[in-house]
């Protein structure tokens, strides 16, 4: 039986809980997690926090950031 996608992102989104915490909420393991997320959310490389993918912004060592945290680093 195939995990449903949304579901695995709806369970991340907006949390900071890890990609291995989904693995064992849907028993699958973390490489299914990210194949099944990769289109949709992206883990911020700053707060830690699962966002959107329109959000995504380009951290100053090239990571996936934040629209938060991408601000806060204009900030500065």
């Amino acid at each position: 039986m195939a995990t449903d996608k949304d579901k695995v992102v709806e369970y991340l989104e907006g949390t900071c809980k890890g990609a291995y915490e989904a693995a064992e909420a849907f028993n699958i393991d973390e490489d299914e997690v990210n194949e099944l997320i990769a289109d949709d959310i992206f883990l911020c490389a700053t707060c830690g926090w699962w966002c959107e993918m329109g959000e995504a912004r380009e951290g100053p060592q090239g990571e996936d950031v934040c629209g938060d945290c991408s601000e806060d680093d204009d900030d500065e």
